[in-house]
């Protein structure tokens, strides 16, 4: 069947309607009288909006669906244009009826909805990273088999980097008098200074004698583009199967060790970590707290504090019945 609606609700058709609605109500009639054969109430009179067509709950529902999505919240505050017909199976509703049936939807288009407050959402599920041992960083890093790959993991390890801001390093980043290397355009188009760790300025200085490299300081096939973060993936795939780790490896597992190993060494505040590793906020850099052995780890068990339990004799074995 076709629901008919009327191009728009004006202030004086509800008003008449809602009158003609209390005069019905307040007689005695039969509510479940229905309108003309079409099912569908006139526009001559107000009396052609007073009947009232019985339908289902199956089109009631409908009709509230397509009620509202056809709200606009910024209309007036009755009821908004709606679309002149609806095709639906097996059941009648007059305008009056639509009508009566939008009246609750009133108010929720006036509501401003926030989804977090109206809809209470699961919590997500908070995971602290696993941790290197530097024993075992150095173990890894040893089983990585091409030099550029490896020093690139270095470099992620020993500053601290992004495998994203690794592979983009330009030559001239690298600031030897100042021993500093410069991140240009990191996560969240930022730029910053780590520090460059001696070690790694002679590992550095190594592999540009041997490779030479122009603009970018690791470039992939073609010298004009850096190495893509899938082959350097790729490689530490490859060199954790190789080192026989239980724990998992990635490129940013290095970022985290080195978080947690300058906690754990008391060479670095957590301030200056978070400057170091670029987050924007305090509250990402404390959770390396609580993976640091030398911070929350480090606390004393209460059962080491307990005394020595006081030997006792055995107890004596129960008698012997006959």
């Amino acid at each position: 069947m076709i629901f008919h609606f009327p191009a728009k609700f004006d202030c004086d058709t509800i008003e008449a309607l809602l009158a003609a609605f209390w005069h019905r109500k307040g007689a005695s009639h039969d509510y479940s009288s229905t309108t003309d054969d079409r099912g569908h109430a006139g526009t001559e009179s107000v009396t052609a909006y007073t009947g009232i067509v019985s339908a289902t709950g199956i089109a009631i529902r409908t009709l509230l669906l397509r009620l509202a999505e056809c709200f606009d919240p910024r209309a007036h505050p009755g009821l908004s244009d709606l679309p002149h017909e609806r095709e639906e199976v097996g059941h009648q509703l007059d305008t009056y009826s639509c009508f009566c049936a939008s009246v609750p939807l009133q108010g929720y288009t006036q509501k401003k909805w926030a989804f977090e407050e109206d809809i209470p959402l699961p919590k997500k599920p908070q995971k602290l990273p696993v941790i290197l041992s530097p024993e075992e960083v150095l173990h890894f890093l040893g089983c990585v088999e091409r030099d550029k790959h490896r020093v690139i993991l270095t470099t992620c390890y020993a500053a601290g980097l992004r495998i994203s801001e690794a592979v983009r390093l330009k030559a001239t980043a690298i600031d030897s008098a100042r021993m500093v290397i410069r991140v240009e355009q990191g996560k969240g188009r930022k730029d910053r200074y780590v520090m460059l760790s001696p070690k790694l300025l002679e590992i550095l200085r190594s592999y540009w004698r041997a490779v030479r490299p122009k603009q970018w300081l690791f470039p992939g096939r073609r010298d004009d583009r850096p190495i893509t973060k899938d082959a350097v993936e790729a490689a530490c795939r490859k060199a954790h199967r190789l080192s026989g780790l239980s724990k998992p490896v990635t490129p940013h597992s290095l970022r985290h060790a080195f978080a947690v190993h300058l906690l754990e060494s008391g060479t670095a505040e957590v301030r200056a970590i978070q400057l170091l590793l670029g987050h924007r906020s305090l509250t990402t850099t404390t959770k390396y707290l609580h993976i640091a052995t030398s911070k929350v780890c480090a606390t004393s068990s209460p059962l080491d504090l307990l005394p020595r339990p006081v030997p006792t004799e055995p107890p004596p074995a129960p008698p012997n019945h006959f």
